[in-house]
Parts: C-alpha cells; sequence; structure tokens
C-alpha cells in the first residue's frame, strides 16, 4: 500500500510478529495492517518464480487466483483494504446527528488514504468476501460501502470475534446497503406505532405540567423498532422478551409495547397516587415494571415483562439477563435454545 510509514527495516522485527499474527488470526490485527499483508500475499500469488509460488502455498489463500486473473494485484488489496476500512470506522462518518447537514468526514475513508486516484474509480476489482464475491468497479465497491456504513445507522461489529457472527452480521446488512426493503404494510404499521408514541408525550406534556418527566421525545423510532423486534419473535421461535431499560421512555414503551393500560398509568400522575415509600417518590412511575402479552398482526402471542428499575439504573442488566435465564429453567427449556430473550435498552 502507498505511504505505509510503518513498513521500513527498522520495524522488521514488529512486522515479522504482526505478520505471524495475521497467518493465525487476521482479525487480531488493525484494517490497515490486514490489509498490507494480504496485498503482500496477492503480490506473491502473481509472480510466475518457483520460489515464490512454493512460498504462497505455505500462505493462506483469501482470494481466488481466478477471479483476480488479469487484474492489478496492487490495486485488488487497495481494494480488500478498503472493504476493511468501511467495515471497521465506517460508522464515524455515518449520519448520526439529524442536527447536522453534513456529518465531518473521516480522513482515513477518503480516496487518497484509500489509495485511490480518480482513474482507479472506473476500474474491475474482485470483491472477496463482499457480497459473496464478485466484480465490480472501484466506484460501484465504495459507492455500496458508503451507503451501508456511512448513511443513518452506524455499525460497529469487527471488535466480535466469532468469524461465523461478522459473517452473518455482513450477511444481513451489505446485500442491501443496510436499506430493508419493507412492504406497504409494514411501513403502515411503523407510522402507526411512531404516531402513536408522539400523541402519547405530547399529551403528557399537556395534561401534565410541572410533573418530572423522561420524554421519549427525540427517539419514538424505538418504538417502532421495538414493535418489530416483537412481531419477529414468533417467526425465530422466541417466546417471551425480558426487557430492561432506563427512565426515558419509559412511559411510552410500557404503554405501546407492553400494553399496560392508560388508565392505570395516569392513575400514577394523579395527586392521590400514594407509591410505597420503597420505591422513591416523585418518579415512582418510572421504576415499575409490567408484564403483559404482545399480540402480532398475525394474531400470535409473545410475552413481554419489563423489569422494574433500581435507582441505580446500571444494575438493571443483570437483573434482566438473570431473569430471562430463570425463565428458561422454569419451562423446563434446561437446553437453553433462547425461547426466552433478553432486551437491553440504553438510552
Amino acid at each position: 500500500m502507498k505511504n505505509l510509514s510503518f513498513a521500513n527495516r527498522w520495524n522488521s522485527d514488529l512486522i515479522d510478529q504482526y505478520y505471524e499474527s495475521w497467518l493465525r488470526q487476521p482479525e487480531s490485527l488493525e484494517p490497515d495492517w490486514r490489509a498490507f499483508f494480504e496485498g503482500f500475499e496477492l503480490g506473491q500469488t502473481r509472480t510466475d518464480a518457483a520460489p515464490a509460488a512454493t512460498a504462497t502455498a505455505t500462505m493462506p489463500s483469501t482470494v481466488p487466483t481466478d477471479a483476480t486473473a488479469g487484474m492489478d494485484p496492487i490495486l485488488q488489496a487497495r481494494a480488500t483494504g478498503a472493504i476493511y476500512a468501511y467495515r471497521g470506522i465506517g460508522h464515524t462518518q455515518a449520519h448520526l446527528n439529524p442536527l447536522q447537514i453534513q456529518p465531518p468526514l473521516n480522513p482515513r475513508l477518503s480516496l487518497d488514504r484509500l489509495g485511490f486516484t480518480q482513474a482507479d474509480l472506473d476500474r474491475v476489482c474482485f470483491t472477496g468476501n463482499y457480497l459473496q464475491g464478485g466484480t465490480m468497479t472501484v466506484r460501484e465497491l465504495l459507492r455500496g460501502l458508503n451507503e451501508t456504513y456511512c448513511g443513518q445507522v452506524g455499525i460497529e461489529y469487527l471488535h466480535i470475534q466469532d468469524t461465523k457472527r461478522r459473517r452473518w452480521l455482513q450477511s444481513r446488512i451489505e446485500p442491501s446497503n443496510l436499506k430493508p426493503a419493507l412492504t406497504r404494510a409494514e411501513k403502515l404499521r411503523a407510522l402507526k406505532k411512531i404516531s402513536e408514541a408522539e400523541i402519547f408525550e405530547s399529551f403528557l406534556h399537556t395534561r401534565y405540567q410541572g410533573q418530572k418527566r423522561f420524554s421519549l421525545e427525540g427517539g419514538e423510532t424505538i418504538i417502532a423498532a421495538l414493535d418489530a423486534l416483537a412481531e419477529r419473535c414468533p417467526q425465530a421461535g422466541v417466546e417471551e422478551l425480558v426487557m430492561g431499560m432506563a427512565h426515558r421512555g419509559r412511559l411510552n414503551v410500557l404503554v405501546n409495547i407492553v400494553g399496560k393500560s392508560y388508565e392505570y398509568l395516569f392513575r400514577e400522575f394523579s395527586a392521590n397516587y400514594i407509591p410505597d415509600t420503597t420505591h422513591g417518590d416523585g418518579d415512582v412511575k418510572y421504576h415499575l415494571g409490567y408484564e403483559a402479552d404482545f399480540k402480532t398482526s398475525e394474531g400470535k402471542t409473545v410475552h413481554i415483562g419489563l423489569a422494574a428499575n433500581p435507582s441505580h439504573l446500571e444494575a438493571v442488566d443483570p437483573v434482566v439477563q438473570g431473569k430471562a435465564r430463570a425463565r428458561l429453567r422454569r419451562r423446563g427449556d434446561m437446553e437453553e435454545r433462547k425461547k426466552v430473550v433478553p432486551v437491553l435498552i440504553h438510552g
């Protein structure tokens, strides 16, 4: 790769050490180092010398030679490096702040830092394990990677050591550029849930002015996301969800997802509601849990339980994990096939 300051004779021992690590476990190295050694491997596979051929026979091949036949090995190494770079740090320039017209660009994802020029954009490269292999122009490759990893959702997953899990995530997000194809019915249901969440917050703000309140405003889409999660549970064999979350948006989740009645909830806002002193005072309604059955659009049932919230919010994580494990054992599911799933929402 171009302008790699670490590739010099003073660092030869370190490079040898990293090369051994790359042979054993490529994911343990940073994307730049992986791209460096992959480029080295590609360069070796392109030579016709017998000693080099013997050397490459002992090295793990990540790119089939027939797929890269006739391609520039340097361009191919840079394309592979670009894939790893976007997977590793693409989330750093995702458009996550709605108040920004354009998020700041990460210089490490610039065309120059990736080793490409404008003249390279229409050249063809092999995509390796991106989109199950194939060929496309560098322009198409970068456009797809940018749409997937630098859109309105940021994804960071290369720290996961299990290769199968990483591949599973990639197979779900890369083919669609992280833009799932929703049916009209699914879009209308999402709109309905977001509207219900917004109307609920507006009512609380108008009716209970001055009350201590931890609103969902700005995060209404979590209601549509939780609704979609519960909708898909029967397809995955999940029969129960054990949830834990902080104060913010809790009342909205209780009403619009878990199924707590408005009458029950509004009574907790009234002046004659006297909470148990062990729960605290003014924000007691934000500590309470609830359980109910969620009915999917297909008429199937998923039991959802939102755990009571302790004053030390971070303590809810192990509580939810423990409750999920206990529910599995109580159901006699000793093999723990994940019919009960813990869901932790941090906000």
